[in-house]
């Protein structure tokens, strides 16, 4: 069996943990990664998108020229 000791949280730790109610900033350089990240994703997703454009043309074409023959 497993013997588990019974643990009284001090008092005096839990307090001032609480009693410290400061804001704290964002530092610059995670915004800066957020940022960037973010930017990554959107040219990911246009590209993708152009991708898409330039072969769907090239599809729609082909299965025109198809029907006219």
């Amino acid at each position: 069996m497993i013997c588990v000791k019974p643990v009284t949280p001090r008092i005096g730790i839990l307090m001032r943990n609480f009693s410290s109610k400061r804001e704290v900033a964002v530092p610059v350089d995670s915004i800066l990664v957020s940022i960037a990240v973010v930017a990554m994703f959107l040219i990911f997703a246009g590209v993708l998108l152009w991708g898409d454009r330039q072969t769907s043309s090239l599809s729609n074409d082909n299965s025109a020229r198809g029907q006219r023959h």
